[in-house]
């Protein structure tokens, strides 16, 4: 009886730690009467990166120091996955696809007195538009009095004057370059009467390769590589007993990792912050040292052989 009371104090115990374990509250709702509750989670955030704030820094302090000279135009192009990571059980790329809008945002996050955002990724609607253009029949509503061989006429369609579309001083390809799976791992488990946990660590990383671009002579002005490790943890117990001839197997734990895919979004961003540096001639390092100080752990130095001095 008493190993039966004890057996059950643990099951007691794992229950508490599996309530426990829950990290992100959730609520039921229903939209309409007769369906089913839906669960509602957290609202909906900012897709922010430690770097944000680097953003703000490189602003203020190149806009202090800049003197009156109009703003750059970056464009980006490709920003590809070339890590070749694809998985056969899920049917989909291990890694994000979207590098190029990643990049774009990132711009985006630069004050627009000292870069103006160029889309060159996707003009499907510009082109489309010019064509109509081209064929004189997008209009807005409106007519306008155009000059022809016969005189003056009025039209319904817009005139295209040409010269509308500016041009980029540069532009930012590249892509994702590596994932690297299992660069460090390590753990413990115990067991004692059928009453068990463990702890299992790992970190793996990932990689990108950007490049900056003169448009008009097509020279590489700033090339940039950069990694970054991803840190996960794992934890749980269970009890394995018998009551009588009844087996009880009861499980709990948690397991928690940063985010993938928020890892290659923090890498592009610390990127593309060097890369408007060398587009707008100013030194970022003071920004990222800050933000880095502050957010992330200080990664040790290699340790020496025997014998090696500094």
């Amino acid at each position: 009886m008493n190993k039966r009371l004890k057996a059950g104090r643990a099951v007691a115990l794992l229950g508490t730690l599996v309530l426990a374990s829950a990290c992100a509250r959730t609520t039921e709702y229903v939209r309409a009467p007769g369906e089913a509750p839906v669960v509602r989670g957290p609202a909906v955030t900012a897709n922010a990166t430690p770097y944000e704030a680097a953003f703000g820094c490189l602003s203020e302090s190149a806009l202090r120091t800049a003197a009156a000279r109009p703003p750059v135009r970056i464009g980006v192009g490709q920003v590809r996955d070339f890590s070749g990571k694809f998985s056969d059980d899920d049917g989909g790329f291990k890694i994000t696809q979207g590098g190029s809008q990643m990049v774009i945002s990132a711009l985006g996050k630069v004050d627009a007195r000292l870069v103006r955002l160029a889309e060159r990724f996707d003009t499907q609607i510009a082109d489309a538009e010019l064509a109509w253009l081209d064929r004189r029949v997008l209009g807005d509503g409106q007519t306008r009095q155009i000059q022809t061989p016969q005189g003056p006429s009025n039209v319904p369609w817009l005139p295209y004057y040409g010269g509308t579309v500016r041009p980029t001083d540069y532009y930012i390809v590249g892509g994702i370059t590596e994932v690297n799976y299992t660069v460090s791992s390590g753990g413990a488990e115990v067991r004692v009467a059928g009453i068990g946990g463990g702890l299992r660590q790992f970190v793996m990383s990932i990689g990108a390769d950007l490049r900056l671009v003169d448009t008009r002579t097509l020279e590489v002005v700033r090339t940039v590589s950069s990694q970054k490790q991803i840190v996960g943890w794992e934890v749980n117990a269970d009890v394995f007993r018998f009551f009588g001839d009844k087996l009880v197997d009861v499980n709990a734990g948690r397991k928690s990792q940063e985010p993938l895919h928020l890892g290659v979004r923090t890498v592009l961003e610390r990127q593309v912050l060097e890369l408007v540096g060398a587009a707008l001639g100013y030194d970022t390092t003071p920004c990222t040292d800050a933000i880095e100080a502050r957010w992330f752990e200080p990664v040790p130095a290699p340790a020496l052989p025997a014998g090696a001095s500094t």
